[in-house]
């Protein structure tokens, strides 16, 4: 059985264009697109990677704020609740 208090609450995001960062934080989730069409990775999600195009919404809990980026294509990597977004814009 899972232990619902060792879920994380919160994951980590880093968005990087090839000239800086663009959005460095917490967030609650990150929707983003790819051929396949629109996935969400929250709290705990499994490791993975893969190309994403379209655009990006970081879900911020201050204010239930979202911040939509958009994206010509890039990749983005989960490892350890650690978001991490190589993008072209």
């Amino acid at each position: 059985m899972i232990d619902i208090s060792k879920v994380p609450t919160k994951l980590q995001v880093v968005a990087r264009t090839p000239d800086k960062v663009i959005f460095e934080g917490e967030c609650e989730a990150v929707v983003c697109s790819n051929i396949m069409g629109d996935f969400a990775i929250c709290p705990g999600h499994e490791n993975f990677i893969t190309n994403i195009n379209g655009k990006i919404t970081i879900h911020t809990e201050i204010n239930k704020k979202t911040e939509d980026i958009p994206v010509q294509m890039g990749i983005v990597r989960v490892k350890l609740n650690v978001v991490n977004l190589y993008i072209i814009l």
